[in-house]
């Protein structure tokens, strides 16, 4: 209690994660939209600036969810305006890691978690 800021505090990684904040002012401005949800599992994109866009796989259940998505679907969809392409780079946007992604995006979700990629022609 002597006025520091706790930056271990899980809420606070939360509204001080720059790539997030990123994701939420970007200059194109255009608002997510879900494109998959079974009750359990919701799958959003939002269309990004540059040609890129996020994608977040939201697990709503109680247990962990093998969770994937398909670039290649979502770049055909008109509202996303990212190229098709042989490959692309996602960036997990919590902890950094980068794939190559010439598909499926396919990982493991926390219960009540998020993963959130940002995703560009490689």
């Amino acid at each position: 209690a002597d006025g520091s800021v706790d930056t271990e505090n899980p809420t606070y990684k939360i509204v001080s994660n720059r790539n997030l904040i990123a994701i939420n002012q970007d200059a194109l401005g255009i608002q997510c939209r879900r494109i998959k949800s079974n009750g359990a599992e919701d799958i959003l994109v939002k269309p990004l600036e540059g040609g890129e866009f996020a994608v977040c796989l939201f697990n709503k259940a109680n247990s962990l969810a093998r969770m994937e998505c398909s670039v290649k679907d979502i770049v055909t969809m008109p509202f996303v305006g990212v190229d098709y392409a042989d490959e692309y780079e996602a960036v997990e946007l919590w902890n950094g890691d980068i794939l190559t992604v010439r598909d499926k995006i396919e990982t493991s979700v926390p219960p009540h978690g998020v993963k959130i990629y940002r995703v560009k022609v490689k």
